[in-house]
């Protein structure tokens, strides 16, 4: 496990307070090397914690693979699987988070 940074702890709390007074849309813009994927993992671990459902997205599976092994270093497990834009299943349910790219990058 890690310990966040305050700027991270901010970060989180912003986050949940907003998703708290009712916004279905949050991001958080922080720089490069800033820890946007520690911060997601916090905020992650904290939906399990609430038996929430959690899908990561990222654009590029290198993300993904980041965001995966991050994540387990919360004690969390990992799925893997691709997004379908014609539905389907992605390779696995049983999982805390199921980190995914779409079909541009898909992987297999």
């Amino acid at each position: 496990m890690f310990t966040p940074y305050d700027f991270q702890d901010k970060a989180v709390a912003d986050a949940r307070a907003a998703i708290a007074a009712g916004k279905r849309r949050v991001i958080i813009v922080a720089p490069t090397g800033s820890g946007k994927t520690v911060m997601a993992a916090m905020i992650t671990e904290l939906a399990r914690n609430k038996d929430k459902l959690v899908l990561f997205l990222a654009n590029r599976r290198e993300l993904v693979f980041q965001a995966q092994r991050t994540i387990e270093s919360t004690g969390l497990t990992t799925g893997r699987g691709r997004v379908r834009p014609w539905g389907g299943n992605p390779d696995r349910f049983d999982a805390d988070v199921l980190p995914a790219h779409g079909p541009g990058g898909a992987y297999t």
